[in-house]
C-alpha cells in the first residue's frame, strides 16, 4: 500500500499561492516556483522534483525532506533567489520568503511603525481599543524590577560578538480598555516582530478547555488535508499528566487544577493531545505541547511515530 503524501501539484500550487502572499507583503511583483529537492555538488546543483523520487533515509520521513523554491521580485529581468524549508513546514506554515528578503532595517521609525501597526490589529482582534508601544531592548537589571529600564535606539543595543543586532529580545507595552488600565509587556526577537508582527502579551490569551480542544480540532483537519488520506485522523485535548499518591497517571483537562511549580505560569505547563490514526487496527501516539503555544497558535505537532498509509490498492 502506497503511503499518501504530498504531491507535485499541491507543491505547485503552494509556490504559486507563495508568490500571490508575497506580491501582496512586498509591494511589487514576486514569483514563486517549486523546484525539487536538491543534489549534486553546491556549485551545480540538481533536483528532484516529483515528491516520488526524493532520496528519503531510513530514518526518516518523507515530509521531513528538505525541498528548494525559487523566487523572483522586481521583474522578469531581476535575479532568482532559493529558499529550502522542510516539506512538513511547507505545508503547515507556508513558503518563507528567501532569508535575505526578510532581514529587517532596524530603525527606531520603524520599530514605532511596528507597534502602532500591532495596536491597530490587535484592537479589531480584541473589539476594543489597543495601544501598543515600542519599548526597546530591557536594560541590565533585576528581572522583577516594576520599572525596568528600555534601551530603545537599536543602534546603542547590547549585541553579542556572534549575534545579529536583528536576533536581539525587545518589548513592546500594551493597554486596552482605557487610559486607567494596566499596562502588560511581551518581549520578542527583533526579526520575529518584523516577519510576523508583534504579537499581544500572552496573559491576553486566556487558557480554558475550549481553546485547547478547539486546536486538537483545527490541528486534525490541516493533518488530514496534508496527508489526503481516506482514513479519519482525530487529535484530543487531554490535559496535564500527573502522577497521583498510588502512582498511576492521571491527565487533568481543567488549567485551574493544573499543577503548577512555584514562579511558573499555568499557561507554561505541558500538556497532553492524543493523536489517532483510525485505520483497521487503531495507531495511537501522545504528544506534549505547552498550553500557551497550543492555544495562542491553534496548533498540535503531528506525532512522527504514526505512519500514514492510504486505503488505496
Amino acid at each position: 500500500m502506497p503511503r499518501a503524501g504530498i504531491t507535485l501539484k499541491q507543491l505547485h500550487k503552494m509556490a504559486t499561492e507563495a508568490g500571490k502572499h508575497f506580491t501582496k507583503e512586498f509591494g511589487q511583483t514576486v514569483v514563486c516556483k517549486y523546484v525539487g529537492q536538491r543534489y549534486g555538488p553546491m556549485s551545480k546543483p540538481k533536483y528532484r522534483s516529483d515528491p516520488g523520487t526524493w532520496v528519503v533515509e531510513e530514518d526518516e520521513w518523507r515530509s521531513q525532506t528538505i525541498i528548494t523554491f525559487a523566487f523572483q521580485r522586481g521583474g522578469a529581468n531581476a535575479e532568482w533567489t532559493h529558499r529550502e524549508v522542510a516539506c512538513k513546514n511547507a505545508v503547515s506554515k507556508g513558503v518563507p520568503a528567501p532569508e535575505a528578503w526578510l532581514q529587517p532595517e532596524v530603525t527606531l521609525a520603524e520599530l514605532h511603525k511596528l507597534a502602532a501597526a500591532a495596536g491597530k490589529r490587535l484592537s479589531k482582534e480584541f473589539g476594543q481599543d489597543v495601544l501598543c508601544k515600542y519599548r526597546g531592548q530591557r536594560c541590565v537589571g533585576p528581572r522583577s524590577s516594576s520599572d525596568p529600564e528600555y534601551q530603545s535606539d537599536p543602534d546603542a543595543w547590547v549585541v553579542g560578538d556572534s549575534e545579529r543586532r536583528s536576533h536581539t529580545v525587545i518589548t513592546f507595552a500594551f493597554q486596552r480598555g482605557g487610559d486607567d488600565a494596566d499596562w502588560a509587556t511581551r518581549e520578542v526577537y527583533c526579526n520575529h516582530a518584523f516577519a510576523r508582527g508583534v504579537l499581544a502579551p500572552q496573559e491576553w490569551y486566556p487558557l480554558d478547555v475550549g481553546q485547547l480542544r478547539s486546536a486538537a480540532a483545527a490541528s486534525a483537519m490541516r493533518e488530514h488535508s496534508y496527508h489526503s488520506c481516506k482514513v479519519p485522523i482525530t487529535c484530543e485535548y487531554i490535559g496535564q499528566k500527573q502522577v497521583l499518591p498510588s502512582h498511576a497517571i492521571w491527565y487533568e483537562p481543567d488549567p485551574n487544577k493544573w499543577q503548577v511549580p512555584a514562579g511558573e505560569r499555568t499557561s507554561q505547563m505541558q500538556v497532553t493531545f492524543l493523536w489517532s490514526l483510525h485505520t483497521d487496527v487503531c495507531r495511537q501516539d501522545r504528544v506534549e505541547v505547552a498550553a500557551n503555544h497550543a492555544s495562542a497558535r491553534q496548533s498540535v505537532p503531528f506525532p512522527e511515530d504514526i505512519e500514514v498509509w492510504t486505503n488505496e490498492p
